[in-house]
């Protein structure tokens, strides 16, 4: 049973995250967005070691070696593809370390005041991963995406994050970090991705190009696709834009957000905000297959003639461009496209049902932040958390309101 549940489909979980996992119907995720524990970075309040399937005990992030660390990655993983759907994806947020005395060149401290896994300084066994010379970046992402790609998953994109405001770093012989990384993995192929849903907004210059080309955008009627005659597609609009954007980046230029309580690993809720919109369905899944509704669009690409003196003279010149029948001494250019919003449409061929909402996992929740994102995008959530402590003091008060935040403004971060 559930640790926490709330009425709208949020449920938090306390536990080892591979046996909660285990204990899942299969099949029954669309998308994971998640930031694990990093290697060698602190240890967390109340969580006790496990067993691995290598035979180690530890807790997952105070592995002795970068090698057994990114197995129990995988190990991990292998627990979330049973319950992920062939459609789903999986987010995976992951810093790197330097190699030194200690695993990453960090001393792992627990303080007790707090109990809140604060870093201190503690001796420990002096040690290096095999290959490792001390000031070495180890390269655990890269590391944790080779070894996931060879267990089976599709790493499809590898996003950075750069820190608008980074932690502070006594070097002065390399920069500062400021990025992490965030893979975007699929179990499939083919899965779902809403590309319009996180679409960039494009520049004002191209957006006032495309008002010359089109200054009007008329209505669209409401229609199906797909061969479906059931009149089941569901209008969400019409919604005209005078500019489709751009295709969302894999470089993620974001501020901190403040959050009171002591969770020093949370990150800002636009990660899980872009990650649940582009990996769920926004009008949900087939209550019968749990396949996701997908978005019914129109793009039209548009065309005009664009007069200009230094066309001309090439025109005079005898040099046409791409279509030398135009009349006048101008020169074809392809527009910016529109893109349009018909409606939503399931992708199975099931009897026609209102969709049930999409399912957003995170196996180390921590503060909550992607649940609390999930519940603001109308999907349900799975939260599990090995720390009780940070499921009590911080995770559930927020869920339940009890702490201020931002993220009642979600609409006003930009994509």
């Amino acid at each position: 049973m559930p640790y926490y549940s709330a009425p709208d489909g949020i449920d938090l979980w306390h536990g080892d995250c591979r046996d909660v996992l285990a204990s899942l119907p299969a099949e029954s995720v669309d998308v994971v967005v998640t930031s694990p524990p990093y290697l060698g970075l602190r240890k967390y309040a109340g969580v006790e070691p496990v067993e691995w399937a290598d035979g180690a005990v530890c807790c997952f992030g105070l592995e002795s070696t970068i090698s057994a660390y990114v197995a129990h990655t995988v190990e991990v993983c292998a627990a979330i593809w049973r319950v992920l759907k062939p459609s789903g994806s999986v987010w995976w947020n992951v810093g790197d370390s330097y190699a030194a005395n200690g695993v990453s060149g960090r001393d792992i401290g627990y303080h007790e005041r707090t109990g809140r896994g604060e870093i201190v300084r503690q001796n420990r066994e002096k040690h290096l991963s095999p290959g490792m010379k001390p000031k070495d970046l180890c390269l655990i992402p890269y590391r944790v995406a080779i070894a996931l790609q060879e267990a089976g998953w599709y790493v499809r994109s590898a996003i950075t994050w750069a820190k608008k405001s980074c932690m502070p770093e006594s070097v002065t012989d390399r920069p500062t970090c400021a990025t992490e990384m965030i893979w975007l993995l699929s179990k499939s192929e083919r899965y779902y991705f809403d590309q319009e849903a996180v679409r960039e907004p494009a520049s004002e210059s191209t957006l006032n190009d495309a008002r010359q080309c089109n200054p009007t955008f008329e209505a669209h009627r409401i229609r199906n696709k797909g061969g479906r005659d059931d009149g089941f597609t569901v209008a969400s609009g019409p919604v005209k834009t005078p500019d489709a954007g751009r295709n969302l980046r894999n470089w993620w230029l974001l501020g901190p957000e403040p959050l009171r309580d002591a969770h020093y690993a949370a990150f800002p809720s636009e990660i899980p905000r872009r990650a649940i919109l582009a990996g769920s369905s926004e009008r949900g899944c087939c209550g019968r297959c749990g396949k996701p509704w997908v978005r019914v669009t129109e793009k039209e690409g548009r065309e005009h003639l664009a007069e200009t003196p230094k066309r001309a003279a090439l025109i005079a010149a005898g040099h046409h461009g791409a279509n030398p029948g135009l009349d006048g001494p101008g020169w074809r250019k392809q527009g910016r496209p529109t893109s349009t919003t018909l409606g939503w449409q399931p992708s199975c061929s099931c009897p026609a049902a209102e969709p049930v909402s999409a399912v957003v996992l995170d196996p180390f929740v921590g503060s909550g932040t992607s649940l609390i994102v999930a519940r603001q995008l109308g999907r349900r959530g799975i939260g599990i958390d090995a720390s009780k402590t940070y499921l009590e003091t911080i995770a559930i008060p927020r869920l339940e309101g009890q702490v201020p935040s931002l993220f009642g403004m979600l609409e006003e971060v930009p994509v």
